[in-house]
């Protein structure tokens, strides 16, 4: 657990965003942002509002995307020979490494 706590506070502060993955981290899995309500009968403000705010979901959903995909990278450069032959002979690990699920592979590890 130790480990994860160090990884999210590097990650906290070299990625963009990275409290977005810090939490999934802490969770094990990705995050979902609340998606905001929109009323049936709405104004066009209320519908500006809710436009703007859903593209800066959209935004943030991808920025974190990609930060899952290159903390792969970085979690397999922290294991050790044995631990990433141990991962690497999975079967599994193929479909992760594609993917680059780095979520997947941390499920992998701790195994």
């Amino acid at each position: 657990m130790r480990t994860i706590e160090r990884l999210g506070l590097y990650v906290s502060t070299q990625f963009k965003n990275g409290s977005d993955v810090k939490m999934c981290l802490k969770q094990g899995k990705m995050i979902q942002t609340p998606h905001p309500d929109l009323a049936d009968e709405h104004t066009i403000h209320e519908k500006r509002i809710w436009d703007f705010k859903m593209t800066e979901i959209m935004k943030i959903e991808c920025v974190l995307e990609g930060n899952l995909q290159n903390l792969f990278a970085v979690l397999m450069s922290l294991c050790n020979s044995e631990t990433k032959h141990q991962v690497e002979s999975s079967p599994e690990f193929n479909d992760l490494e594609e993917t680059l699920d780095s979520m997947g592979l941390l499920a992998l590890i701790k195994g």
